[in-house]
């Protein structure tokens, strides 16, 4: 075939197939599609096989354990060293004064009169002596508004002192009261005829004198090796108007 013959039998092949496509094309496009309802979708379930694996193992291990305990001293090879000592640093001393006095006056002639005397720090004794007075002269209204002597008198004279020695302390304490009291309770009901008198030189009264004394001997070791011991001798004495 030459080259001529085929290009006539190409061509004609062509315009046969593009007439027989618009051909069918045309006649495709006009048909026409009527929707009855809208499309729904839908998915059927899916069901899954509930199977969980299993592993068949024809070898069975059964654990053993075999263990020991050997113990045995742990080397520590530490070095300790000194401790300081610690250095106490004491509180400053308040000021001591050697001698006290207080004197005050109340309603009722009522004076007050209180004297100290003491001795300062000291590493080898302490020692006080006071003497202390507090007593009424006034005079009070009876049933009958009469003024009646109602005073009374109090005393006290206090000594006390210690003495350090090496591992002892020697100490002692005396005391001195002496209190006088004035009766004027009387009653001046006319049946009972009873007339207190005026003056307290008249009226009845008491005074009660009482002594006191310690002495007192005590170690002080602070080694337990020692044996401490606490030795005291008391002696005390009271009278009264009455003997």
């Amino acid at each position: 075939m030459n080259n001529s013959l085929i290009k006539i039998l190409t061509l004609i092949i062509f315009f046969h197939t593009s007439f027989f496509n618009n051909l069918f094309s045309q006649d495709y496009l006009k048909k026409e599609v009527q929707v009855v309802r809208p499309y729904e979708p839908a998915i059927s379930d899916a069901f899954k096989q509930n199977i969980p694996p299993k592993i068949i193992d024809t070898v069975k291990v059964n654990p053993i354990f075999e263990y020991s305990l050997k113990p045995f001293p742990v080397k520590i090879d530490y070095e300790l060293e000194p401790i300081k000592a610690a250095k106490l640093i004491g509180e400053p001393l308040k000021k001591l004064y050697n001698s006290y006095l207080k004197i005050g006056f109340g309603n009722y002639l009522t004076p007050l009169v209180d004297v100290r005397y003491n001795s300062k720090y000291s590493k080898k004794h302490s020692y006080q002596a006071g003497f202390k007075h507090f007593s009424s002269s006034g005079k009070i209204k009876n049933e009958e508004s009469r003024k009646i002597f109602s005073g009374f008198s109090e005393n006290t004279i206090n000594v006390n002192g210690s003495k350090f020695m090496k591992n002892k302390t020697l100490s002692g304490n005396f005391v001195y009261d002496n209190n006088t009291y004035y009766y004027y309770g009387y009653n001046t009901k006319k049946e009972y005829a009873v007339k207190p008198p005026s003056f307290k030189n008249y009226m009845n009264k008491q005074r009660i004198n009482a002594l006191q004394g310690t002495v007192n001997l005590k170690s002080n070791y602070l080694d337990s090796t020692n044996v401490n011991y606490d030795l005291a001798l008391s002696y005390g004495y009271m009278n009264d108007i009455y003997k």
